[in-house]
């Protein structure tokens, strides 16, 4: 990349940096959504957004909590999609299965490696869990309150539907990455 910087390293960095506007933007919505989703009823859920709309600074709980889940997992998504893409195992897939295919096995692999972020931040976020804090220096900690109260099952709660959500993600989102990576280089002439 003529920085001396490989493209694990580039890709590493470029997903950490687009974090921070990322998350400033998505962490208000899905505190309201959590928030709203554990209200029982739509009255509750419209008091939920009217308090949220209040008090803008409640809405950014969870602002920390979701930038160390999404990095690594993006970071992990991305690099192992690279590491797939150039590794002899994949070798023989061809045309526009290959991306499918390790796109939703990256996807796959960073969903396991980050569920523990992912439960632990879903708990910041909702109501009921005071416990949890958003605060960066206090983010493993949340990971190991989870561990000692529910054990290794309680660090991948709900995995289930966020592996089927994983497959099917990662395929479309590789798949379309390729496809128009494919079609600006052949525009640019490249």
């Amino acid at each position: 990349l003529g920085l001396g910087v490989d493209s694990a390293q580039a890709t590493t960095l470029a997903v950490f940096l687009a974090q921070f506007p990322k998350w400033a933007i998505r962490s208000p919505a899905e505190r309201l959504k959590t928030r709203g989703q554990a209200a029982k009823t739509v009255r509750a859920q419209l008091e939920e957004l009217k308090e949220g709309i209040a008090e803008p600074k409640d809405v950014f709980e969870g602002y920390f909590s979701n930038v160390a889940f999404a990095f690594p997992h993006d970071a992990v998504k991305f690099v192992a999609y690279d590491l797939l893409k150039r590794s002899a195992v994949m070798a023989p897939l061809h045309g526009s299965a290959a991306p499918i295919i390790e796109g939703a096995a990256a996807a796959v692999i960073a969903e396991l490696v980050t569920s523990p972020l992912d439960v632990t931040r879903t708990r910041v976020m909702s109501k009921g869990f005071d416990e949890y804090t958003d605060r960066p220096d206090q983010l493993l900690g949340n990971v190991v309150r989870v561990y000692k109260d529910e054990g290794i099952k309680g660090l991948f709660a709900g995995i289930s539907p966020k592996l089927v959500r994983a497959v099917a993600g990662g395929a479309l989102q590789f798949f379309t990455l390729e496809l128009f990576k494919e079609g600006a280089t052949k525009a640019l002439g490249k």
